[in-house]
């Protein structure tokens, strides 16, 4: 059997609810929001049904009459007994009347599905009997996914509409204009500023072109598990995808169909995409009104150069936004057992590139030998040596602990312990391979994990 999801506005409509236990206080709150007129049947009911502050409940403390589904819109047997619970569902049938009952799907006119509501947005999600958790599931998936905001930006878009309708005369441009003040609100996860919104309303007023906008991703580590919800829900959205190398192929093909998607990798200092021509191509999209997505690996701020992308947006007038990732120098090292601070062996870490535009290490390697904190290295392994011999050369215990992680969450991954003596050396033997984080210090000889 086939169940069609039609919304019927209850408000006001009168139902009738027979049962007083747990499973008609749930169905009575999950109506509650609908504003329907409520009347509770049952010898028995509980205190929770009792107590509820809702003024279109009527509670009747007694036995089911047939005359109690007089004038219903629709009836729901909630009680545990099986025979009564069918006589009400022949009788509803007889007379016309939809009517649920529970724990018999067969005995059903309709079925209550597993509901999400944020503000004027409901949605209703059925298997149609056959598992109710996995209609729970997809619920669930919808809570995380959706915008904290979006009752409010329901409501905003519901103010604006009679608004656009006023002020753009032509239907496509007023339709055109609502989308992307939605398109824009998601992307915010907030209403829009009052300038924001003018300057739209001026766009299609005078038939310009659509506003592109940049949304600088940070991807994490190359598992899905490790994206955060808002960074899902942009890649998922976007227009444009220009991604970097070590994003997995799962994320890019995660996108809608439509969606262009560009590679601009580079690794180990050698570019696919220099990164000037990199950041002309975000700005030529936006400008030609894109949604698009920068996605990075690990955090955009983290040796991501989102700053240097960020600021040609700022010098182009093109809106953007930030949303972080979880970086490698933390999350790469947690997956081999390794915590950046541990009481008593580090209270502080510091996060080092491998490696500068002019290849050399850091200028502050000798201040960075007298830590006692844990030192990261990212994009390392070609001067893992150098830097062992750096430190050491400035004062590093040769014997301090030391351990180097390739392939992070890939099924490829290898982690190599040992000193800062020799640390290079194990590498070479076991041919270990880029991406790496090198980890420094007492941490590095810890395995947290099972």
């Amino acid at each position: 059997m086939g169940y069609f999801p039609f919304f019927i506005d209850i408000e006001n409509r009168r139902c009738l609810i027979v049962g007083g236990g747990q499973v008609a206080l749930r169905k009575i709150k999950k109506l509650i929001p609908y504003r329907p007129v409520i009347h509770a049947v049952a010898k028995d009911v509980c205190t929770e049904i009792t107590e509820i502050d809702y003024s279109g409940l009527n509670i009747d403390s007694r036995d089911f009459r047939d005359s109690d589904t007089d004038d219903c819109f629709f009836v729901i047997a909630a009680t545990d007994d099986s025979a009564l619970n069918k006589r009400i569902a022949d009788l509803c049938r007889s007379r016309g009347i939809l009517v649920n009952v529970v724990d018999s799907k067969e005995d059903c006119g309709f079925i209550f599905p597993s509901l999400f509501k944020k503000g004027a947005l409901s949605v209703g999600i059925t298997s149609g009997g056959i598992s109710p958790d996995l209609a729970v599931y997809y619920r669930n998936l919808m809570e995380k996914n959706t915008p904290t905001d979006m009752e409010e930006i329901l409501d905003f878009m519901g103010e604006i509409r009679p608004m656009a309708k006023k002020r753009i005369s032509d239907p496509s441009r007023r339709k055109a204009f609502l989308k992307e003040c939605l398109d824009t609100c998601m992307a915010l996860n907030s209403v829009l500023p009052p300038d924001i919104l003018e300057s739209l309303f001026d766009k299609y007023i005078s038939e310009g072109k659509r506003q592109g906008f940049v949304h600088l991703v940070g991807a994490g580590c190359s598992d899905m598990g490790l994206l955060t919800v808002r960074a899902l829900n942009l890649i998922q959205s976007a227009e444009v995808l220009i991604y970097d190398d070590l994003i997995s192929e799962e994320l890019t093909e995660i996108v809608k169909e439509s969606c262009e998607k560009i590679y601009v990798g580079k690794r180990g200092g050698k570019e696919y995409m220099k990164q000037e021509e990199t950041t002309a191509l975000i700005i030529k999209k936006a400008k030609e009104g894109k949604t698009v997505v920068r996605l990075k690996g690990g955090d955009p701020f983290v040796f991501g150069r989102g700053g240097e992308e960020i600021q040609a947006l700022i010098d182009e007038g093109i809106p953007f936004d930030e949303v972080p990732g979880i970086t490698s120098a933390i999350a790469i090292p947690a997956e081999a057992g390794i915590p950046v601070t541990h009481r008593g062996l580090s209270q502080s870490f510091h996060v080092i590139t491998g490696h500068t535009a002019d290849g050399k290490l850091s200028e502050n390697i000798a201040v960075l030998a007298k830590l006692d904190g844990t030192l990261i290295f990212l994009m390392g392994l070609a001067n893992l040596e150098k830097i062992c011999s750096s430190l050491m050369e400035n004062g590093k215990d040769v014997n301090t602990p030391a351990a180097v992680i390739s392939g992070g969450n890939s099924k490829n991954k290898i982690t190599v312990r040992s000193t800062l003596a020799d640390i290079a050396e194990k590498c070479r033997q076991q041919d270990v391979k880029s991406p790496v984080v090198i980890v420094i210090g007492a941490v590095a000889k810890l395995e947290l994990k099972q």
